[in-house]
């Protein structure tokens, strides 16, 4: 067994038992912490040369951090989120070979997800703004 995958379970056990305390204490916290930690593993994976891999935590974190979205209410920003994902989506799609390995699996997966996600947020907020009574119910 390689030390750097020992290390690493460790860190993910402390991690694990950490951050939900966290959450419970700070609203946004242990959330904020899990983004600063996909983003240091993306630019790690990134300097190492496997592309893949850092895109898939990458999209995992602007899938996390989209839940401040809702925290906003300018509509032309929420639009903008939306399209963010769009085009994360679909460069993600073009990224990964469809082969059957787990980064690539996982990847066409979230890939696929958040295209798909963006698309039908986008809908949501064009409804919502030619019909604004509905959004009260």
């Amino acid at each position: 067994m390689d030390i750097y995958f020992f290390v690493a379970l460790v860190m993910a056990v402390l991690i694990g038992l950490t951050i939900p305390k966290l959450m419970e204490k700070y609203k946004y916290g242990g959330k904020i912490l899990i983004m600063l930690l996909l983003t240091v593993s993306s630019i790690y994976y990134w300097k190492k040369g496997d592309v893949k891999s850092a895109f898939l935590f990458f999209e995992i974190l602007v899938w996390s951090g989209f839940e401040f979205v809702g925290l906003l209410e300018e509509w032309g920003i929420k639009s903008l989120a939306a399209v963010v994902l769009i085009a994360v989506g679909t460069l993600g799609i073009t990224l990964y070979d469809f082969r059957l390995t787990l980064v690539d699996v996982f990847g066409v997966f979230m890939s696929g997800f958040l295209g798909i996600y963006g698309f039908v947020y986008l809908g949501y907020l064009v409804r919502i703004k030619k019909h604004p009574e509905e959004e009260k119910n």
